[in-house]
């Protein structure tokens, strides 16, 4: 099934069907402040539809998969610049502070030491005003067995609490705002939005 979602047409199908667009949506729309004109960092950005809901923004997306990079590169390259490559130091050579970074389904794929690592690159590339939200499942105490079975389903096999995503971010930033919601998708779903500044 995981093989499938390489494709970029089934894996778009998919995230339409489980509401991966409209989270990504009501994210945009609730959690990041975002007004046109803004520097945009994406990371992970998948097939890059997330720019629809970021008009006139300065907008750059970065993907580890060639195949969802030419597809956004396709539909959306007069909108925004996409490349194939991971956050690195070589790569954050060339870029300018952001006012936004977003990082969608990408925190429950890397590991804790992973996570630091990337929370400590992107803090260089934030201007002092500016912002960071994700968004990631999470495990909550009482959920549901159905819940908590599509999360042990993920493709990320880093799926963490809501104690341990902030513990994350504590190692870099001074605080989070966490968000745990159950609506953002059309399936059974636990997901956590963080909010992250800089003082």
């Amino acid at each position: 099934m995981f093989s499938l979602l390489s494709n970029p047409s089934i894996y778009l199908y998919v995230q339409g069907l489980i509401g991966a667009k409209h989270a990504r949506w009501e994210c945009v729309r609730q959690f990041t402040s975002y007004n046109p004109g803004q520097r945009i960092l994406d990371i992970g950005c998948g097939l890059g539809y997330v720019i629809e809901y970021l008009p006139e923004s300065d907008y750059i997306g970065l993907d580890t998969d060639q195949r969802y990079i030419d597809y956004a590169q396709g539909k959306y390259g007069r909108r925004g610049l996409f490349f194939c490559q991971e956050l690195n130091d070589e790569t954050m050579k060339d870029l300018e502070p952001f006012d936004l970074i977003i990082m969608n389904g990408l925190l429950h794929h890397l590991d804790n030491r992973s996570v630091i690592a990337l929370f400590k690159r992107v803090k260089r590339l934030l201007k002092p005003s500016g912002r960071i939200v994700t968004l990631d499942g999470c495990y909550v105490e009482g959920q549901s067995l159905v819940v908590r079975k599509m999360l042990d389903l993920d493709r990320g096999k880093y799926v963490r609490d809501e104690k341990t995503y902030v513990s994350l971010v504590s190692e870099v930033f001074d605080s989070a705002v966490s968000h745990i919601r159950h609506d953002l998708f059309w399936i059974p779903y636990t997901s956590i939005v963080l909010q992250i500044s800089l003082p």
